[in-house]
């Protein structure tokens, strides 16, 4: 299978880039087979222009996140390059750290992943990667029911299993864990 680039722009501050590298490595950790790259504008060093850099990485890019949270004109800027090449992206959006701004309005239509911790942008980043690859052929019921039922089993001989160790020990991603728990849970 062919590895999905992700081209990144977030924020320039120093603590947001520590908290998208944590975020993204998760994201990556949570993949077999080394099925996706994301790229930051600032890295690899190139020595190329930085502005060289960025467009041949959103060219290139499957699809490219954009975080307007702080309005950054760089990455409003790396967003008008990748609409100029109708390069498929998504804008993402801190909702508890916008209170004071309003959306730019030629930005207003278009849809955005909101989250307020880096630990919903981690599930939901999680789950946009995951429809992005492409997807062995499988019936979803089977291996739902499959999936509840490897749980079972594991909480039945571990009840106090944390979701970390559930996820280890099933071989599925915390957030798909996570969700499958909690349709088990509203079904009773």
């Amino acid at each position: 299978m062919a590895k999905l680039e992700v081209f990144v722009a977030c924020p320039h501050q120093p603590r947001s880039a520590d908290d998208y590298k944590a975020v993204l490595n998760t994201v990556i950790n949570s993949f077999k087979n080394d099925d996706i790259d994301f790229k930051l504008a600032d890295e690899p060093i190139t020595g190329q222009p930085a502005l060289d850099k960025i467009i041949s990485d959103i060219k290139t890019a499957d699809i490219s996140l954009f975080d307007i949270t702080g309005w950054d004109p760089s990455v409003f800027t790396e967003l008008g390059i990748a609409i100029g090449l109708a390069k498929r992206h998504v804008l993402l959006l801190n909702k508890t750290a916008e209170t004071n701004h309003d959306t730019p309005f030629d930005l207003q239509g278009m849809d955005k992943l909101q989250y307020s911790s880096c630990s919903e942008l981690e599930i939901k980043l999680l789950l946009l990667i995951k429809q992005q690859l492409p997807q062995e052929p499988s019936d979803i019921d089977t291996v739902f029911e499959t999936l509840k039922n490897r749980i079972r089993t594991v909480l039945a001989q571990n009840p106090n299993l944390k979701l970390m160790e559930i996820s280890e020990k099933v071989g599925q991603e915390k957030a798909v864990v996570q969700s499958t728990l909690r349709a088990m849970a509203a079904a009773g």
